[in-house]
């Protein structure tokens, strides 16, 4: 029986040319099998596959030396292992798309191109469980960025989720935790002291809500 490894994976990065970008992949990689959904834009690449397990080696190794993207090493990491029935009903071929954005938060005036991840600071493991022990002391504010569904499955404490349904609604839905929460708002801008922790599922929600909230909020 064949087996695929699930992979998943996003970075913001400049692609000078996408189009050409999304041919090559989509001509190399279905040549060995992967399957699934990679969406390209002129900022950015954000991808869910499955690769059989036979063409993992080559499939790593094209990403990571592929043109576009060989200046900004990816952190891949493998996911679980399907049988081939199950890699068919998830992903049944490969598709590669072009898009004004890789994933759509909403905004209509943000550019993929404008995204910085060096934004915010990326917390170890430890230094998030240190930050979690001292949020109790009122100095910051510990927000859940992800969708009601997967918070109603578990949370840390003492996180306010944004209750969200979609990613669409992020932006909005942070407006109206900042008003609970009593952040200090000043015209379109937000003025506090406190240090905001955030969390997602697979990073790249937080790296847009990042963006946001420095460049639009002042934070």
């Amino acid at each position: 029986m064949s087996l695929f490894r699930y992979y998943s994976f996003f970075r913001y990065l400049p692609v000078k040319d996408a189009n050409s970008c999304a041919k090559d992949l989509s001509s190399f990689w279905t040549g060995i099998g992967v399957k699934g959904r990679i969406y390209l834009s002129g900022g950015g690449v954000n991808a869910q596959l499955i690769v059989p397990v036979g063409a993992i080696s080559t499939f790593r190794l094209h990403l990571l030396d592929f043109g576009p993207f060989s200046d900004y090493p990816f952190n891949i990491k493998a996911g679980e292992l399907l049988t081939a029935t199950e890699g068919e009903v998830a992903f049944p071929k490969l598709r590669v798309a072009v898009k004004q954005k890789v994933v759509n938060e909403g905004d209509s005036n943000s550019k993929d191109e404008d995204v910085s991840a060096t934004l915010g600071t990326y917390l170890s493991p430890s230094a998030w469980f240190a930050e979690l022990n001292n949020s109790s002391s009122g100095s910051s504010l510990l927000w859940d960025c992800r969708n009601s569904y997967e918070t109603e499955l578990g949370s840390f404490v003492p996180a306010q989720s944004i209750n969200t349904l979609t990613f669409r609604d992020t932006f909005q839905a942070l407006e109206r935790r900042a008003v609970q929460d009593g952040v200090n708002i000043q015209g379109s801008k937000w003025n506090t002291k406190k240090k905001f922790l955030l969390f997602c599922t697979g990073g790249i929600r937080c790296v847009k809500v990042a963006n946001w909230m420095v460049q639009d909020k002042g934070e």
